[in-house]
């Protein structure tokens, strides 16, 4: 049998208690996975975890895409593991639905099984960890299953949060974001994950802040003390983050109503560092930006268009070269649909650099997904109809 441990990271100072728990798993080549997985000798209690750590393997293999032969050895592989699910080990089956939810692949039937056993066999054994690795496996996957979640809540209150809170800042963010994505936690959690976030602020990576900041954007009526220190401890990070964190938090400063100041200071510092951003990037500023300046043309061009226009060019060719064809001709509609709608005249410099992403043979592909934005470019006849 393969051997699992966990391995502790210290991310505090101050105790012994602040550490990050990670797994380590025998490493495996992604053939071994796929061997592993196609092999039914496997496919038992005893040997569970070999299946698992190659769940672990594939997941981080394939972060974007499986191959869709892939697919179907995977697809093949959830058929043979669901008979044997309700009688998995609870450390086993807690690993199962944290990895199984990375697998990109989604099988309603196993992770209907996945729910029953949880909430039949082990909701009320895990154990402050496990119940993460649940909570995040099952939300990651959007199950919405009413009872599960409110068990989850039920367990979180009861062996947390009545004696401590969550030391791990992934673990935070994670569980916030897995009850906001399914609709589901009461107020009274929000309230425990929102205060525990504040309290481990201290031991948050930069990667965390991003993410929180993603989390606060699907929120309302946060207390105003917990924006505060979220906002102040933010600032004195700004200059370890790169472009795509600066626009995350800039995008929730936005939606959290920050001093303005502080909104013009990462402004400054995006354009300070405009040689890094992608088209996804102006993508996101473009959306923002609206936001800030409405149809207000000369307030937003003040602020926005000499610096994009003039290094426009360069982005969508950089992006060429890291993106497919298709997803920077995506972009480049989406951005020049938004651009016109806003005040941006139709033959401006950027609207001729965002032309050069969009080619007219690629348009009946994307027509059916993006048929507002390409109505409204056709509408200034920037595009032949």
């Amino acid at each position: 049998m393969l051997r699992r441990w966990f391995k502790f990271l210290a991310t505090s100072s101050k105790s012994k208690y602040h550490a990050r728990a990670r797994f380590v798993f025998p490493q495996l080549s992604i053939d071994q996975a796929f061997e592993n997985i196609n092999n039914p000798d496997l496919f038992t209690v005893e040997r569970s975890n070999e299946i698992i750590n190659s769940y672990f393997t594939i997941s981080k293999e394939y972060k974007y895409e499986i191959p869709q032969e892939s697919k179907l050895l995977l697809l093949k592989s959830f058929e043979k593991i669901s008979p044997i699910i309700k009688s998995l080990k609870i450390q086993d089956f807690s690993h199962m639905v944290f990895f199984l939810n990375s697998s990109k692949i989604r099988s309603a039937t196993l992770w209907e099984e996945l729910e029953k056993v949880c909430i039949d066999k082990h909701i009320h054994n895990l154990n402050q960890r496990q119940l993460f690795e649940c909570a995040r496996g099952f939300g990651s996957n959007k199950n919405k299953n009413l009872k599960l979640w409110q068990k989850l809540e039920e367990c979180i209150m009861e062996k947390v949060y009545s004696k401590g809170h969550f030391y791990t800042y992934p673990e935070i963010r994670m569980l916030l974001n897995s009850f906001l994505i399914t609709n589901s936690g009461t107020e009274l959690l929000y309230e425990k994950l929102l205060q525990n976030a504040l309290d481990e602020i201290d031991n948050a990576e930069n990667r965390d802040l991003a993410k929180l900041s993603l989390s606060f954007m699907k929120m309302n009526n946060i207390k105003p003390e917990i924006i505060e220190v979220f906002v102040q401890h933010c600032m004195t990070k700004l200059d370890d983050f790169n472009i795509t964190y600066l626009i995350y938090i800039l995008k929730t400063f936005i939606k959290l109503k920050a001093d303005g100041k502080y909104t013009s200071k990462i402004n400054s510092m995006i354009l300070e560092n405009i040689h890094t951003i992608t088209i996804k990037n102006v993508f996101d500023l473009v959306k923002e930006y609206k936001n800030v300046y409405g149809n207000d043309q000369n307030s937003y061009f003040a602020f926005f268009s000499e610096k994009i226009i003039e290094k426009f060019p360069i982005i969508w060719g950089r992006s060429k070269s890291h993106f497919s064809d298709i997803v920077v001709h995506e972009y480049s509609i989406k951005i020049l649909a938004v651009m016109i709608e806003n005040g941006v005249q139709p033959k401006s410099a950027l609207i001729d650099s965002l032309l050069k992403g969009i080619k007219n043979d690629r348009l009946p592909i994307f027509y059916s997904r993006f048929k507002k934005e390409i109505d409204i470019i056709k509408k200034y006849q920037l595009i032949e109809n």
